[in-house]
């Protein structure tokens, strides 16, 4: 009888120890793969148009700098405002590491 008892509780911890998930067996890899591709689309079209609009930043600094070449140096720094940041830009021409060649420095920070 004792014996009995021990089986019987045994029994009912393993029964309700044991807890019954809800598992989702079906995984469909198809629809997980074009939701990741369509994303990646997303990001590489923000980026090209980011970087589309970075680089008329840097030829309108270009451009500036082509105006002010006659002069021994130059300094100019302006913000330009974008639809969702705003790019500082800082131009700078002069003798910057030598004293025989004069060198161009344009930064563009986001």
């Amino acid at each position: 009888m004792k014996n009995l008892t021990v089986l019987m509780i045994a029994y009912m911890v393993l029964f309700f120890s044991c807890e019954h998930r809800n598992v989702k067996t079906a995984i469909n890899p198809l629809n997980d793969s074009i939701i990741g591709i369509v994303k990646q689309q997303n990001i590489e079209s923000q980026n090209s148009i980011d970087s589309l609009s970075l680089d008329k930043i840097l030829k309108d600094a270009l451009e500036i700098a082509n105006l002010n070449i006659s002069k021994e140096k130059f300094i100019k720094k302006y913000d330009v405002v974008q639809e969702k940041y705003t790019v500082s830009v800082e131009i700078n021409f002069g003798y910057q590491f030598s004293r025989v060649k004069p060198h161009l420095i344009i930064r563009r920070n986001q």
